[in-house]
């Protein structure tokens, strides 16, 4: 048998879940969703072309997200390297009231609320079947170090 390269095994609930269909058709959904949230879709309005290419932005978080449920560890790591260099440079703030934010409401891309948001909001689904501690890593991958999410839960702490 083969030594384990990556952070999950086939018989993890990561790759159970993310081998399934649905996943795969769940990208427009997540840039939807994160549409919903007025300072989240203006940092990411601002500081990205996705919206005249969505296809090729759900390309590469589906790459991250592959390369963390199924690849090995090394390639993992670096592109979420990437992730979190380029969270750090996304920062601003609104140039004019979005919903019951007001003009000059910052935001970062490397916010651990706005991560923990976007994180517990995007996945409920995997909170409910026992993923609380790949969640855990997904949030500190993508820069929240110290978040921990309780199964059923809907906020990290």
């Amino acid at each position: 048998m083969a030594p384990q390269t990556g952070y999950f095994t086939d018989a993890s609930m990561v790759r159970r879940v993310h081998r399934e269909f649905a996943v795969r058709v769940a990208g427009p959904r997540t840039l939807l969703l994160q549409a919903t949230h007025p300072v989240a879709f203006a940092g990411f309005f601002a500081h990205t072309g996705a919206l005249d290419e969505p296809y090729e932005r759900l390309a590469r978080t589906a790459k991250v997200m592959d390369a963390i449920t199924f690849g090995p560890r090394a390639e993992a790591d670096r592109l979420t390297r990437r992730v979190r260099a380029m969270h750090r440079r996304v920062r601003g703030e609104l140039a004019e009231p979005a919903g019951h934010f007001p003009a000059g409401t910052p935001y970062a891309a490397d916010d651990v609320t706005e991560l923990r948001w976007f994180a517990l909001e995007e996945l409920p689904p995997l909170r409910e079947i026992a993923m609380a501690e790949p969640l855990e890593r997904l949030l500190e991958w993508v820069g929240t170090a110290g978040a921990r999410v309780q199964p059923g839960s809907d906020t990290a702490s």
